[in-house]
């Protein structure tokens, strides 16, 4: 168990992603150009990738789950040896969970059964998303990286007679439970010749996820320079970001706690202490007070102090003086 206070910067060492793309977009070709990269081809697509790395093929997923074991320790099956890599890569997420699918049907129990006629019942489909959600966990906990696949989907929306662009995934498998597995939810599209892979949701693709604000990112060449450690350098960037982001946060807990410290004592304090403190020690301090929202909360609290003690700002003189209003 791990406890983070406010105030407590956060180290992100796992950033679970996915992207999705059309045909020919080079899909999987992208993922080998991660650190280390392990593919486990359940599309059965690895042999299209010219840059292609180490990958695994198996016939069901609970096949998957006891190659992989408690550690996420693969055997290379010629040698026994355990193979060596830092991200593991689901090619794709759609026929990995259809590979899921099929196990929660022939495990179905006699009472409110997972499915009905061989498709996923309504408990079905959510003991499928549980299964999912339960196997990014383990990943985690292997200390790995995981990035998964998918094909681009239409999907027509529920209040027009449009349709988007989503992630190929089977039946039910909700965007919001892509969302809250997923810190990264990229698409890779096309613009005349070239490829750009972009995490921000827009217009066409709404499903996007974009927690590092990451800009959109031409694709390069994925076989010279730095295009061979492309996907690394994403997942390893977008690492860096979310932090940042959480440090931001931790720094801006810090700052109200110690606005609280200040202000504290001048709850139950007399009116000219009050006064003289805002004017000699708070409001020089507010003016060097470089963060906007800090400035603004504090500025509130401050000005709730003085309108209970009668005092305004006065905005000319740029001090608080006796006198109801602001």
């Amino acid at each position: 168990m791990e406890i983070f206070e406010p105030t407590d910067c956060i180290d992100v060492k796992f950033c679970p992603l996915l992207y999705f793309g059309p045909p020919g977009a080079g899909k999987t070709s992208v993922a080998q150009t991660a650190q280390k990269p392990l593919t486990l081809d359940f599309d059965m697509g690895i042999h299209r990738a010219a840059n292609r790395q180490q990958a695994l093929r198996f016939n069901s997923w609970g096949e998957m789950l006891l190659a992989a074991g408690q550690h996420g320790q693969f055997l290379n099956p010629k040698t026994k040896a355990p193979i060596d890599y830092e991200t593991l890569i689901l090619d794709t997420g759609g026929r990995a969970l259809e590979a899921i699918a099929l196990e929660v049907i022939a495990q179905s129990p006699t009472k409110q059964p997972w499915h009905f006629r061989g498709s996923l019942s309504q408990p079905g489909w959510g003991e499928l998303g549980k299964r999912f959600a339960s196997w990014l966990m383990q990943a985690r906990s292997w200390g790995k990286d995981v990035v998964v696949i998918c094909h681009e989907d239409e999907k027509k929306k529920k209040s027009s007679d449009e349709y988007v662009l989503a992630c190929d995934l089977p039946g039910k498998m909700a965007w919001k439970a892509l969302h809250q597995n997923f810190d990264m939810i990229g698409h890779i599209e096309w613009e005349e010749k070239n490829r750009f892979l972009d995490f921000s949701p827009n217009e066409n693709a709404p499903c996007c996820k974009n927690a590092a604000q990451l800009p959109k990112l031409p694709i390069p060449n994925l076989h010279e320079g730095d295009g061979k450690h492309f996907l690394a350098w994403i997942l390893s960037e977008a690492k860096k970001k979310i932090g940042q982001t959480a440090a931001s946060s931790a720094m801006r807990a810090q700052q109200a706690q110690e606005w609280d410290l200040l202000l504290a004592p001048l709850q139950g304090a007399a009116r000219a202490v009050v006064l003289e403190q805002l004017n000699t020690a708070l409001v020089p301090r507010l003016a060097a007070t470089t963060d906007q929202l800090q400035k603004q909360a504090a500025w509130r609290l401050m000005l709730g102090i003085a309108g209970n003690h009668e005092l305004r700002f006065d905005k000319e003189k740029r001090l608080f003086v006796a006198g109801g209003g602001s």
